[in-house]
């Protein structure tokens, strides 16, 4: 994870405009369940760079964003 966020650093160093970090669930090279935790903790190490999410699995998020506004009753009623 730190080689990704200095990737981040590099490419605002190299003048990219944005960059766009994929959710795990969406092929096989993303690496992050929460594409926006990441993001929010890249954006602390940048200034200039635009991030993005690639893609977010719509269910997925559903089910997350559930769990986490019931403290824990969302993920138990979906299954």
């Amino acid at each position: 994870m730190e080689r990704d966020f200095q990737l981040m650093q590099w490419l605002q160093v190299h003048s990219y405009a944005e960059a766009w970090i994929g959710e795990h669930h969406s092929g096989g090279y993303e690496i992050y369940g929460r594409p926006k935790l990441f993001i929010a903790t890249a954006a602390e190490r940048t200034r200039y760079i635009r991030l993005g999410t690639g893609v977010i699995s719509l269910p997925y998020l559903l089910i997350c964003q559930a769990h986490t506004i019931s403290g824990g009753w969302g993920l138990a009623m979906a299954q």
